[in-house]
């Protein structure tokens, strides 16, 4: 298991930790230019049977024990994902909803403001060009070739709600006071989740790309031709995040073409 946690390198000028699994499987989470603790976690790995698992979490910042939650979950559904060999979107909705199970253990305390401990999940089982993506909450799976970005999640938000109900268009929403709002995560004491599942192929030339908001909300996911290896890659995307604001944790998991 390779995960991931880092300081903000072009601040405190250190050189930036990447965890790389190979030329073209790596993992950076970065604390970005504004936030005083990383509450993201990222895992990836490769199985006995060569599937690629890719797990990248956001701890909710309005919550208890944000980063211990996006552990939580990643670990979880990693233990569950790697100790099989099944590939389908059943094996990922059982992951997802213990991994929430999880999450609802965690301790939390009464004498706060802050919500029970929450986070964010997007998940993605790789086998070639096959992959299975399962998600809870904003963080993305996108894929990205020579010649386009395909965004390959829904956002759980508020944002995303309203320009769907055609309320708002996503330029207004996008600038609304609660336009960074999530309408669902993992932890959420009580609900029942809805965690989403999709089986997809992508094309000869793309890659596949998992990322929290601190991401795309930063900078844009250009088309990518994959010459670099995959650290190189992941980290060129965090220094543009950075340029772009940097004001939130940025993680990024990259599995190449």
């Amino acid at each position: 298991m390779n995960s991931l946690r880092m300081a903000n390198f072009e601040e405190e000028q250190v050189v930036p930790e990447l965890i790389v699994v190979n030329n073209d499987l790596a993992l950076i989470s970065d604390i970005g230019r504004r936030k005083k603790t990383n509450q993201d976690y990222g895992i990836v790995a490769i199985r006995n049977d060569e599937t690629v698992i890719m797990i990248v979490a956001d701890g909710v910042s309005n919550s208890q024990s944000a980063s211990l939650a996006a552990q939580t979950a990643c670990e979880t559904i990693y233990s569950i994902l790697y100790n099989s060999t099944e590939f389908n979107e059943k094996l990922m909705k059982k992951a997802i909803h213990m991994a929430n199970e999880e999450v609802n253990k965690l301790p939390s305390s009464f004498n706060t403001n802050l919500d029970d401990p929450e986070t964010t999940i997007v998940v993605a089982l790789r086998q070639g060009n096959q992959v299975i993506l399962g998600w809870v909450g904003d963080s993305r799976a996108y894929a990205v070739g020579n010649h386009r970005v395909e965004l390959l999640t829904e956002d759980d938000s508020w944002c995303n709600k309203v320009i769907k109900a055609g309320i708002m268009s996503a330029s207004e929403a996008k600038e609304h006071p609660r336009a960074h709002i999530i309408t669902q995560c993992l932890g959420i004491k009580n609900t029942l989740i809805n965690v989403h599942t999709s089986k997809i192929k992508l094309k000869s030339d793309e890659g596949l790309l998992l990322c929290t908001d601190g991401l795309y909300n930063m900078t844009d996911i250009l088309p990518n031709s994959w010459k670099n290896p995959a650290n190189i890659e992941a980290w060129l995307l965090v220094c543009n995040a950075n340029r772009g604001g940097g004001i939130d944790n940025i993680t990024i998991a990259i599995s190449k073409a």
